[in-house]
């Protein structure tokens, strides 16, 4: 979605640098956010206070909590909408439980 989005914004606008700036940031963040390069305890209070982290992230996708750290980059809007869930440490288990093995979700995704 990002590609086509902002691809599209790059030919439709005078001025493309700051579409690619922004661009750059957010996959950026994504990929840090996707990662489990967290930063020491202190610098991570501070950057949780607005910045979505890894750990955070990973609540997303936990298996024991649910609808919870929705926000891309920033936490403002979870806390606004209150699922914003912290916790200094990631979830035992991420994902969801598939009854399928990886080969036959591979070849035939549907249940």
């Amino acid at each position: 979605m990002y590609l086509w989005v902002n691809g599209g914004l790059l030919f439709l606008i005078a001025d493309p640098g700051p579409v690619v700036w922004a661009a750059s940031l957010t996959a950026a963040l994504d990929l840090w956010r996707h990662s489990s390069l967290q930063p020491p305890k202190p610098i991570a209070r501070l950057l949780r206070t607005f910045l979505i982290l890894p750990d955070d992230h990973a609540w997303h996708h936990s298996r024991d909590v649910h609808d919870v750290n929705f926000g891309s980059n920033f936490s403002l809007w979870d806390r606004l909408h209150g699922t914003y869930h912290a916790n200094d440490q990631a979830p035992d288990q991420i994902g969801v439980p598939l009854p399928h093995s990886w080969a036959r979700q591979l070849l035939w995704p549907w249940p």
